[in-house]
């Protein structure tokens, strides 16, 4: 609703404005009266008006003297101006200063309904323009800082942008947080899309006198926290107490649990990626803590000098049943190694603790049980930490294999809430992984527009198509390579693809090693478990 302000020092005038036409109906509503321009200035002070209606000749202040003062203030209110028949010099210069148009009195209806209803227009153009180019600014903003975080940014480029986004790239250290929200506690129902900012600006406030810092939300909806300074200013304040303040009040005043990670301080905006990479890696943590806490880079490498074990163990094959849902895979690795644990001597309490916590991490760290809600068994619930407190070994394991198959189910009864045609497409994808698959295809398959396609599977699953795509046929392809009989070439056409090389490059991509790579070390590591 658009505020106007009446200026004219005859009552009944004014009077007469504000009933000749139904301004609600052209978003409009007045705000206040005035009777000259010295009034008016007054009012526009404390409440500043989209629109001003104002009489021409006033004692005290005219409306051109008004306009006048109007414009040197530097603002761009829209004006109507009131006039009789022999004050035509006056709007001549009034004009000059910008006006929307003149109205002669007696004012008519119908001429002042259009004028509105053309000002409105304007300020609704003026208003989404200005919009358009907050957003376009904002989007430019945040796609510079992720791609510095990510390495993905030629110096250059982001020395020439710098200056524009308002980024300091000179300052001695950089330290990157990343605030990731977990779940919504007691969600009203309410549209949910503003969290991300609401988010962005309470971090904004609170950090605003701990060093220099940038927030801004990333792509994936996390809250990005870029700190800059020198030693003293870091050493000037407590990082971990301050972002401990952030969780609690974004639990206090959004109703959320969040977790922050804090990633390692490092020397020269180039180095800013390094510590984003160790903050993102992080959040495989959180499975491990409780929520609203604050993980500290720093904190995980000291605990991990006294927690380390001799066994190692090939993590991927875990991974993968998971990802393919299958349970008794999943729960069969895990039995061999606690076979192979409690087969070896020597073993005392802390490195078989400190075993679990590397299962949980590399196993289940990219799980996000925080959004699960169906725990029949409370096995989500359970602070990992107590369990390795008070079980034994073999109900450490027993643990990690109801947890295991607790997240499956609950992944798979998530499934079942998703949409019929998401849920036929999935299906669709495991019975044809292997021939040619994409959005036009399968839009073209279940009559759908490929972009609204492409969303709906977005919003639904978490992930877009093709990464889905690639990392079920990866998974497919991690299967057939551990049949040492079956050719890499046929397994990449078994898979879907036409290209050796780009399939080669994206295993590497989505597992870390090259397909070739893969054989050899399961086929080793498959021995030593089995010996």
């Amino acid at each position: 609703m658009y505020k106007a302000l009446i200026v004219d020092d005859e009552p009944i005038i004014m009077d007469g404005l504000s009933r000749i036409i139904r301004w609600k109906d052209y978003g409009v509503s007045i705000a206040a009266s005035a009777s000259d321009g010295y009034e008016a200035l007054s009012i526009l002070e404390k409440e500043p008006a989209d629109l001003i209606i104002t009489d021409i000749k006033m004692p005290g202040m005219d409306g051109l003297q008004l306009i006048q003062s109007i414009r040197e203030r530097g603002l761009h209110t829209k004006i109507i101006i009131l006039s009789g028949y022999d004050d035509f010099i006056y709007v001549k210069k009034a004009a000059t200063l910008g006006i929307e148009n003149y109205l002669l009195k007696p004012i008519e209806e119908e001429e002042l309904s259009a004028t509105v209803q053309h000002t409105v227009e304007k300020l609704n153009n003026e208003k989404e323009a200005e919009f358009r180019q907050r957003k376009n600014d904002s989007i430019l903003r945040e796609n510079i800082l992720f791609r510095w975080m990510n390495g993905n940014i030629s110096e250059s480029e982001l020395e020439n942008r710098a200056d524009f986004l308002g980024i300091r790239l000179d300052r001695e250290y950089y330290l990157v947080c990343i605030v990731h929200v977990l779940k919504q506690k007691n969600p009203d129902g309410t549209d949910q899309s503003f969290l991300p900012f609401a988010v962005q600006n309470i971090c904004a406030e609170l950090l605003e006198d701990y060093c220099s810092s940038i927030v801004f939300n990333s792509m994936l909806n996390d809250t990005i926290i870029i700190f800059s300074g020198s030693e003293a200013d870091f050493r000037a304040g407590n990082l971990e107490s301050v972002l401990g303040k952030v969780v609690g009040s974004l639990e206090s005043s959004l109703n959320i649990d969040s977790i922050v990670t804090v990633g390692s301080r490092d020397r020269g905006h180039l180095s800013a990626s390094v510590s984003y990479k160790r903050a993102y890696d992080l959040l495989n943590y959180r499975v491990l803590y409780p929520a609203n806490a604050v993980i500290s880079y720093y904190d995980i490498k000291q605990a991990c000098k006294h927690t380390g074990c001799a066994i190692k163990i090939d993590y991927k094959d875990l991974k993968s049943a998971i990802y393919r849902k299958d349970i008794i895979a999943a729960q069969r690795f895990l039995d061999e190694i606690y076979r192979k644990v409690n087969r070896s001597n020597g073993f005392s309490p802390e490195p078989v603790k400190s075993l679990a916590i590397e299962i949980l991490y590399n196993a289940f760290g990219t799980l996000d049980i925080h959004q699960l809600t169906d725990d029949p068994d409370g096995i989500y619930c359970c602070n990992p930490f107590e369990v390795l407190s008070r079980c034994t070994l073999p109900d450490l394991f027993d643990w990690l294999k109801k947890l295991v198959a607790a997240y499956i189910r609950g992944t798979q009864s998530a499934n079942e809430k998703l949409s019929p045609v998401i849920n036929s497409i999935l299906k669709y994808v495991d019975r044809n992984y292997g021939k040619e698959i994409s959005l036009k295809t399968l839009s073209e398959t279940y009559h759908i527009n490929a972009a609204y396609l492409g969303q709906l599977f977005k919003r639904e699953t978490g992930e877009f198509f093709s990464g889905y795509l690639n990392r079920y046929r990866i998974g497919k392809a991690k299967d057939l390579l551990k049949d040492p009989t079956v050719k890499e070439s046929d397994i990449v056409a078994r898979v879907g693809y036409t290209n050796i090389n780009y399939f080669s490059n994206l295993f590497k991509k989505v597992v870390g090693i090259y397909p070739s790579e893969y054989r050899s070390s399961h086929t080793g590591q498959l021995r030593q478990v089995r010996e």
